[in-house]
């Protein structure tokens, strides 16, 4: 699995007909939109960098931070928030280069996006149940099932250029029935190396591979294992994709330093493609919310 993705964050949508319902916008060159905007906000620095590497693409801007980017027949919906806290603290030159990589990356996956994806490529993915709201009004919408915590499960495929979300029609396709999640589990399971356990001071913080943290989530073995390591069941949080924390609930040192490190994330403005601030419990083998703060 390919991990240099410039930390990319898209939706992406293969046709205007699975696009959400628009409010009335005019749809402009990249390079009409930058003349609209500081030249160096994130969202200046995008617009150039479009006009530079993707000139026959067009930009229609929802808000400040997100933008449909529409090549051809492929239309991508890209939020700005993850390139605002990626370069927090860069200097301008650093700020250009990694929006020009960044932008690069958004390139190669609009030439891929038409590549369908396979069975082999499925893996699991844990997103906010706010997402929801991006597929409103969509004909063909990814599948997605509940967690907690204000999580939800979707499944994607990793494709070379980026992680591309695996519409509803895509899965149902493969004929997998009750097997999706079982595959989707085994593939990350199989193109990953072991996940790392860091003990901190009460808390623990997992590590596995940088991108799919979160997705540890739906592994019942490792959290039936790590029950065993603390007082209570356990009482996980996954504030961000690649942030993933865990104490028990029967150890109040550890419930305090869990709130003082969400609260750090929290206003980590460098923090990017952040899911959820509420803790979960692993209770007779599945997640429950967690409600004894």
């Amino acid at each position: 699995m390919n991990r240099s993705r410039a930390g990319l964050a898209l939706l992406l949508l293969l046709s205007s007909s699975a696009c959400r319902p628009e409010a009335e916008t005019t749809t402009a060159p990249a390079s009409t939109r930058a003349t609209q905007t500081d030249p160096g906000s994130t969202e200046g620095l995008f617009l150039a960098s479009l006009r530079r590497n993707l000139p026959a693409c067009e930009a229609t801007r929802k808000d400040a931070r997100t933008y449909d980017v529409s090549c051809d027949d492929v239309r991508l919906q890209v939020n700005l928030e993850n390139l605002e806290a990626e370069t927090k603290g860069l200097s301008s030159v650093e700020r250009i280069a990694h929006v020009d990589s960044w932008v690069a990356a958004l390139a190669a996956a609009m030439r891929d996006s038409n590549a369908p994806g396979s069975v082999e490529q499925l893996v699991p993915l844990v997103r906010p149940t706010s997402m929801r709201e991006a597929f409103a009004g969509a004909s063909d919408v990814p599948l997605t099932e509940p967690l907690a915590g204000g999580l939800m499960v979707v499944y994607g495929f990793d494709q070379p250029a980026m992680v591309r979300m695996a519409k509803a029609s895509e899965l149902e396709a493969f004929n997998l029935g009750p097997d999706l999640r079982k595959t989707a589990l085994e593939n990350l399971a199989a193109a990953l190396p072991r996940p790392q356990v860091h003990a901190g001071e009460n808390v623990m913080m997992v590590t596995w591979g940088g991108t799919y943290e979160a997705s540890l989530l739906l592994y019942a073995g490792f959290w039936d294992a790590a029950a065993d390591e603390v007082a209570g069941d356990v009482v996980a949080v996954a504030p961000a994709r690649d942030l993933l924390f865990f104490t028990g609930s029967e150890n109040p040192a550890g419930l305090e330093k869990l709130r003082s490190v969400l609260d750090q994330v929290e206003h980590d403005e460098q923090v990017s493609h952040r899911l959820s601030p509420i803790p979960m419990r692993w209770h007779e083998g599945r997640w429950v919310d967690f409600t004894g703060w």
